[in-house]
């Protein structure tokens, strides 16, 4: 199987009976009539919202427009509460609308202002579940974390519903098992699953008691992940989810599989396949990712079992799905096993192939894990961090409690415990701006240590280009002189070396680049909107101080075309001659 994680995420498909239309519709009317007959600005402003939220699921388009009249009523008025409903909406709509930026910049602004009405828990609570649910959705883990944290903290000091909750230890348990942090992934799934119960909400209950399962099997628990996997494959059967079956069925067989029992893990594995093509959604659903990881691992047992011919039918049949929808973890798993058959079988031109396709795509999946590790780590230090201030903060409280209550005791001595308490003030705001110090010493050997692979990794394929090139300019020279019988090999010797060196992971140049400067494409989008992708990705070059032969070298261009590119570059900036471009791009 392709992925460590196995969490099902089942969305509930709504059905909306005509009669809650024509009362959403008779609604809708009576606001109309209500907003042309008032002239007084906030309530014509509130007026206004209502319909906008009643448009939200029948025209999300009016709903924007209605939103943004309200907001134009009350934006310069006392009205907090009106303009923070505002916000949330709108973040909803945008977010509808897939325009995240907009949408998180809406919600932020509803938090800055509930966080100071707590009256309105239940509105605030709902904007940090929407806003960590984008986050999680952009794989954004850190800021997922940090705002189901304060969704917690805000659950605790209010009321809230067990299925609200129960969700948000759900995703806080999905958070902590894709930054290993199993036990703590295991306790907060364990608590869902409780709340689930409690709430009757047999969808969620059998969707939790799987992803229970899959933290088992990471524990290496097989026999307990299987009691679970079977536990939530009976749930789906009881309320009749196919997919649930089909998802819990190719766990068990991803299971059977990793305990050697071949035989057992194909019945699971075809159980699940005959599920999905029994599917109402069978179009979409024999083409999706999730049918393609199923068939390849039931090709993978078929040949693990020595059923050759037909474990290559569903092989090559998973490879051209996983083509179309470019997942390359299963490209490199089916393409490796594909590279076997064909060996096997003395197909070695096919073989070579495939074992060719399978290398690109693992050298890939390796740097992605690279930069995931990178991020687990970075999640881990900051959860840990935050862990320890929580408890730092938890002993002040208990100190100052204790301080009070020694006031009321030692009354006659005030004067004295004045002074005493002046002192431990005084050392603990020294300590606290010591410790701040500190934290900002790391952050900076952090950002230098980034910046120093990031460096590292450039010169790393600018060495690696110019010793390619080298190379490739030595085999052109040995071809003139080499025999007739070899120049083809060499020719093609040349070929490969010089798409190698042509070969750049632009996706993760930026990622290791973003980490350094994590402003610096917003800051120059914002004074020059109009430069290209190109454009964009040279100043990113030149902010690093590369030299235009270096930038040549590292995107296999010549010097001639990044020096035109370079002059179109200040043009497009209107920069004068005098004035300098890298110093222009370091202040940014």
């Amino acid at each position: 199987m392709r992925t460590s994680v196995f969490n099902i995420i089942l969305i509930p498909i709504l059905f909306i009976s005509m009669n809650n239309v024509l009362i959403a519709n008779n609604k809708s009317d009576s606001l109309k009539k209500l907003i042309k007959q008032t002239h007084q600005v906030e309530l014509k402003a509130d007026l206004l919202y209502q319909l906008a939220f009643e448009n939200f699921n029948i025209d999300i388009d009016t709903s924007l427009i209605l939103v943004n009249e309200a907001y134009k009523l009350v934006q310069n008025t006392n009205s907090e509460l009106l303009i923070a409903k505002i916000h949330k909406l709108k973040g909803s709509i945008f977010a509808n609308n897939n325009n995240i930026v907009e949408a998180v910049e809406e919600y932020k602004k509803a938090e800055a202002i509930l966080i100071y009405h707590l009256e309105e828990s239940d509105l605030l609570l709902s904007t940090y579940m929407s806003l960590g649910n984008i986050y999680i959705d952009r794989d954004n883990l850190p800021e997922a974390l940090e705002t189901y944290n304060k969704a917690v903290e805000l659950s605790k000091k209010t009321n809230i519903d067990n299925s609200t909750l129960a969700r948000l230890n759900n995703n806080l348990g999905v958070i902590n098992k894709y930054i290993n942090n199993l036990d703590k992934a295991l306790e907060l799934y364990t608590t869902a699953l409780d709340l689930f119960k409690l709430a009757n909400d047999s969808i969620e209950i059998a969707g939790t008691t799987t992803n229970i399962g899959s933290i088992y099997i990471e524990l290496g628990n097989y026999e307990i992940a299987k009691n679970y996997y079977l536990e939530g494959l009976s749930l789906f059967k009881e309320i009749n989810l196919k997919e649930g079956e089909a998802h819990a069925l190719l766990k068990l067989g991803y299971l059977e599989m990793k305990r050697n029992n071949l035989n057992t893990a194909l019945d699971y594995i075809n159980q699940s396949i005959e599920i999905q093509q029994n599917l109402v959604k069978v179009v979409s659903g024999l083409k999706s990712i999730f049918f393609a990881e199923t068939i390849i691992n039931k090709g993978i047992i078929q040949y693990r079992l020595g059923e050759y011919d037909a474990a290559i039918i569903n092989l090559l049949n998973g490879y051209r799905i996983a083509k179309e929808s470019g997942d390359i973890g299963l490209l490199s798993q089916s393409a490796n096993y594909i590279s076997e058959y064909y060996n096997h079988k003395s197909d070695y031109e096919n073989a070579l192939d495939y074992q060719r396709i399978f290398k690109k795509y693992s050298d890939s999946i390796n740097s992605q894990s690279t930069v995931r590790k990178i991020t687990q780590l970075e999640m881990k230090l900051q959860y840990e961090a935050k862990l320890h201030a929580s408890k730092l903060e938890h002993q002040l409280t208990l100190q100052k409690q204790k301080q009070n209550n020694l006031y009321l005791i030692l009354a006659a001595s005030i004067f004295l415990l004045g002074i005493a308490l002046l002192i431990v003030l005084l050392k603990l705001e020294k300590n606290k701006k010591r410790k701040a110090e500190l934290a900002h010493e790391v952050l900076e050997e952090k950002l230098e240590h980034t910046n120093k692979e990031l460096t590292t990794y450039v010169m790393y394929l600018l060495r690696k280009n110019e010793f390619i090139i080298s190379i490739s300019e030595k085999l052109k020279k040995a071809k003139i002189e080499a025999k007739t019988e070899n120049k083809a090999r060499i020719a093609e010797l040349i070929t490969e070396l010089e798409n190698n060196s042509k070969l750049f992971s632009w996706e993760e140049f930026e990622v290791r680049f973003q980490q350094v400067y994590t402003s610096f494409y917003k800051n120059l989008n914002e004074k020059y909107p109009n430069l290209s992708q190109n454009e964009i990705r040279l100043c990113a070059f030149i902010k690093l101080n590369m030299s235009t032969k270096e930038i040549a070298a590292i995107t296999y261009q010549s010097i001639n075309s990044i020096s035109v590119a370079r002059y179109r570059l200040r043009k497009k900036m209107n920069l004068s001659s005098d004035e300098n471009l890298y110093s222009l791009l370091a202040e940014l």
